[in-house]
């Protein structure tokens, strides 16, 4: 299966909008390059995913990817086969919902978090040949109203594809918590025949 699609590595300096830089700030910057169609309409859905890294103090360094065209993207294309190795890597908020409604969200003990990184390799059509290792990467908050602060971690595995269709699915749109929010992009490198090459 050929999968196509808009990228772009930015480096870019975020200015925070309240006393210190929030995953709301880096939500808002990347939205920034797909705030109007070519014809000037508002996009009413989130076209995008992508993983922020800290640079330095105020940069970022973003992955953007999206299924069409935005400012300073280019055409890629990945073509995939059902048995394919690769060596993934996620960047992901390890999140879970509790309480009688599970409307709370707390952060998972960090003894949990490599069961947690497998649960989203493992629904994104992935069977690991190992477990994931996975480092903490920075804490931040979401928005700039709530105190509340939630670690960014990451974690990488090499996994063989077994459902191209869920790979697929999870490459364009992300998998696990606050996709809109830096998390959930899977990242690759070359393991056996999987190829990323510019389209």
């Amino acid at each position: 299966m050929n999968i196509e699609y808009n990228e772009a590595t930015v480096l870019a300096r975020i200015e925070p909008q309240g006393d210190r830089l929030t995953l709301d700030d880096l939500h808002k910057y990347v939205w920034s390059l797909f705030s109007t169609t070519a014809d000037d309409k508002k996009i009413e859905k989130r076209p995008f995913i992508f993983r922020s890294e800290p640079f330095d103090e105020r940069r970022w360094l973003l992955t953007i990817r999206s299924d069409r065209s935005f400012k300073g993207s280019r055409e890629r294309r990945i073509a995939v086969e059902q048995g394919d190795y690769a060596t993934i890597d996620l960047a992901s908020l390890p999140l879970h919902r509790f309480g009688p409604d599970s409307r709370k969200e707390g952060t998972l003990p960090s003894e949990e978090w490599t069961a947690y990184s497998q649960r989203l390799f493992e629904r994104s059509g992935l069977a690991l040949a190992e477990m994931p290792d996975w480092a903490h990467l920075i804490t931040l908050r979401q928005f700039n109203h709530k105190r509340f602060t939630v670690p960014l971690i990451t974690a990488r595995c090499t996994a063989r594809i077994d459902d191209v269709s869920a790979f697929a699915r999870a490459y364009l749109d992300g998998i696990g918590r606050r996709r809109g929010y830096g998390c959930g992009l899977l990242q690759l490198a070359t393991v056996s025949a999987l190829r990323d090459e510019a389209a």
